[in-house]
């Protein structure tokens, strides 16, 4: 589920985002292991005002389009889900099912 996004995000829409908040720079957008970074990066920019301040970008971000953020914020919220997932049940198979 997570991968297709990001592969949906490498696409054009990376590239828009890079172009406004990077000034052109193509960093993320060099391959899918930086896009899956980049699109995390640009999704707590998005998301915390404080991030955007920190990366000096708090200005920027009011430039890129609502359609655009809400797909960066959307892959954000699913990856934490599953992440959060495969953490509980690491935990839980380790101190509940794993007694000998």
């Amino acid at each position: 589920m997570i991968f297709p996004m990001l592969f949906f995000l490498k696409g054009k829409r990376i590239s828009e985002v890079e172009a406004i908040l990077e000034d052109g720079v193509r960093f993320y957008s060099l391959n899918i292991f930086m896009t899956g970074w980049g699109a995390l990066h640009y999704a707590t920019i998005f998301f915390s005002d404080w991030h955007a301040k920190r990366y000096k970008m708090l200005d920027k971000r009011n430039l890129v389009p609502k359609h655009l953020k809400v797909w960066f914020i959307v892959y954000y919220a699913i990856f934490m889900a599953l992440f959060a997932a495969f953490m509980s049940s690491a935990f839980i198979f380790y101190f509940y099912l794993e007694k000998d």
